[in-house]
């Protein structure tokens, strides 16, 4: 409903005190914004702020109430900062006889030390940044969690979940990993991984990013898929590690999705895997998973009690308790203080020289790159010169791009600049039209696995 407030005839910038009040108070009270109350009246919004820096209220003595507010507000501030000083050490001590089983205990993060702060930022900002650092080194163990965004049913359909377990089938390929075990929810996923060449951050933009594409362009949709980049906890060798599997299989049963005597043929997570050897890809190891149950063998024998030992622990309230269950999604790191403690100190020691620690693992992925490619040029019988002199779109060069982007995480920038493919746009679409016509014979001549057998739509 309009405003029966009139606007005055004035001359040209001159308003009554009794008409700015008026605007003044339907602004305050309407909830509406300054630009529709301006349009409402006829004037522009930057008055409005204008006239409300003129008339806000000063009271006789707000001033002497104000100063006395802040110093009474910094007598606080210090008196606190004297108290947790104190406080510090016992918290400390507390915290070490308890271990940092996946706890983000405070004296021990500081903003000096945090293991999960930007370090990519950390050279150009201040170590306030929010982004998590990935510190990551050779054959290091995760647990890595993603959701769908604003925690939608990501997984709703069996071939949404058939995609994401072919895009993983194929960055761990790419990447090397090993996964111990991995659960695909309704709106979120769980992977327990092994990066033998440190490249997890690598591996998940390449898994994520190709997953939403496909995603999205199957969907006929566009945006965000996950709802943040993705959460990576790091896992202590041994029984951490194992701790992780058990937590990671029994998802479904905590979730009701199914129950115990029906997970074993519970077919999105990695149970079935080993309980059914024939069923695993060449990047699966439940080794972690089984010595922890009690250092079973991978035998019919051993995987029987595997399953025997999940069955009872998803009803041992406190032994999940002792392997930390209620932790295992939180903090940023799974296993012994002293485990906590040397993520800490690597990550202090790597700070100082963050800048080129990126240019030194940028420099290790492109050397693998180019062993890769003169390792496919000699299977084909060519050479650099052959690169530049050859046209941008021959059958092998695309082939040769194809086996790369099968085979390691490589850019299409470097795939352009090195194979003189022309524009680095146009490489995702020759490579996809030279997969539809390849050969199986050319494939395996160039060493290009077939998806496994459980990664594949089924028909």
């Amino acid at each position: 409903m309009k405003t029966q407030i009139r606007k005055p005839v004035h001359a040209k910038n001159s308003y009554t005190e009794e008409f700015k009040q008026q605007a003044l108070q339907l602004w305050r009270t309407s909830g509406r914004s300054a630009a529709k109350v301006g349009a409402e009246l006829g004037i522009r919004p930057a008055l409005l702020y204008e006239w409300s820096r003129e008339h806000r209220p000063t009271t006789e003595g707000q001033g002497a109430r104000e100063a006395r507010s802040l110093a009474e507000l910094e007598a606080e501030v210090s008196r606190l900062r004297a108290e947790n000083a104190k406080l510090l050490p016992s918290r400390k001590c507390r915290a070490e006889r308890a271990g940092l089983w996946g706890v983000g205990f405070a004296p021990f993060l500081t903003a000096k030390l945090h293991p999960r702060r930007s370090w990519r930022r950390h050279a150009a900002h201040d170590q306030r940044m929010p982004r998590a650092l990935r510190l990551e080194s050779e054959n290091a163990s995760y647990h890595a969690i993603n959701r769908g965004n604003y925690k939608a049913p990501l997984f709703q359909l069996p071939k949404t979940k058939l995609a994401f377990l072919r895009c993983l089938d194929e960055a761990c390929v790419k990447s090397g990993w090993l996964i111990h075990a991995w659960a695909l929810m309704s709106n979120h996923f769980h992977l327990s991984v092994t990066t033998p060449r440190a490249n997890l951050a690598d591996g998940m933009h390449w898994l994520q990013c190709t997953f939403a594409t496909r995603f999205n362009r199957f969907r006929s949709e566009c945006g965000h898929v996950f709802q943040r980049r993705y959460t990576s906890l790091a896992v202590e060798e041994g029984d951490p590690l194992g701790s992780v599997c058990h937590y990671i299989h029994l998802n479904p049963v905590r979730a009701q999705l199914c129950n115990v005597t029906q997970l074993e043929t519970y077919a999105w997570t990695s149970l079935p895997w080993i309980l059914q050897p024939r069923l695993r890809p060449g990047w699966f190891d439940p080794s972690p998973a089984l010595r922890q149950a009690g250092s079973l063998l991978d035998s019919p024998a051993g995987r029987r009690q595997y399953a025997d030992y999940l069955g009872w622990l998803s009803e041992n309230e406190p032994e999940q308790k002792k392997q930390r269950f209620d932790r295992m999604s939180r903090g940023w790191a799974l296993g012994s203080a002293d485990f906590a403690r040397s993520l800490i100190e690597e990550n202090h020691a790597v700070r100082p020289g963050i800048k080129r620690l990126i240019e030194d693992m940028r420099a290790g992925y492109e050397a693998h790159w180019h062993a890769e490619l003169a390792s496919l040029l000699q299977r084909e019988r060519r050479s650099l010169t052959d690169l530049a002199r050859s046209g941008k779109s021959v059958e092998w060069k695309v082939a040769i791009a194809a086996a790369l982007k099968t085979r390691t995480t490589v850019t299409n920038s470097w795939l352009s600049e090195n194979l003189h493919l022309g524009n680095r746009h146009e490489i995702g679409r020759k490579v996809a039209a030279w997969h539809r016509t390849c050969l199986p014979s050319r494939a395996r001549q160039l060493g290009i696995p077939t998806p496994h057998p459980t990664t594949r739509p089924r028909a």
